[in-house]
């Protein structure tokens, strides 16, 4: 990976699963793929992750659910997570903070040519700037920092990205009151501390 590339923001709670309306384990976030502490080669990390998250899923009771690895764009681009497609994996892609066509036009050709063999993205917030929007309707899920954003500020988020029809996650939920409220957003997916603070009711 190049040099250049930006760290991943601290993300508190980010691995903690994420729960559906019924309290059930919707998926697993298991690690982002470009921070420097894991094997430096692409390849030899990716098939590394791909062993923890089967090992993961067989220690799992229930039906399998997907893993969630996070990584920048070009990592996906330069066919580093090409081992992992048609596996239980959704691809988070960090967008970069300067969005350019070019990067918006590589990202949806990847995505067309990758779904044939199993890829899965997500994206966070930053995806619905205009540049990316073309790309939105491809993802399992849009998350959006619930924790992050100014007090009503994430009911006119959720307002923009459901008109791409694909389900909504909220994070760092810390009240009952802010999953009450995303709920009624229409939010389908919910991660914190607060949602954590109840049963599973699919266990893990």
């Amino acid at each position: 990976m190049p040099d250049s590339l930006p760290a991943f923001p601290a993300r508190p709670f980010s691995r903690l699963p994420f729960l559906d309306a019924r309290s059930e384990v919707a998926a697993w976030p298991l690690a982002d793929l470009d921070e420097p502490l894991l094997v430096a080669d692409d390849r030899q990390r990716a098939l590394l992750l791909q062993d923890y998250a089967q090992a993961q899923g067989q220690a799992a009771s229930g039906p399998p659910r997907p893993r969630v690895l996070r990584c920048h764009l070009q990592t996906l681009l330069d066919g580093s997570l090409d081992a992992l497609l048609g596996n239980q994996f959704v691809i988070e892609l960090a967008l970069p903070a300067v969005a350019h066509e070019a990067d918006a036009r590589a990202l949806a050709e990847a995505i067309a040519q990758g779904q044939a063999r199993g890829l899965r993205v997500a994206f966070d917030q930053a995806a619905l700037a205009s540049v990316w929007r073309p790309c939105v309707g491809q993802a399992s899920y849009l998350r959006i920092d619930a924790g992050a954003l100014p007090q009503g500020a994430v009911g006119a988020v959720a307002a923009a990205a459901r008109e791409h029809r694909v389900p909504l996650a909220a994070t760092a939920i810390v009240t009952a009151a802010q999953h009450a409220q995303a709920g009624a957003q229409g939010f389908s997916l919910f991660q914190g501390p607060w949602v954590m603070g109840r049963t599973p009711a699919g266990g893990v």
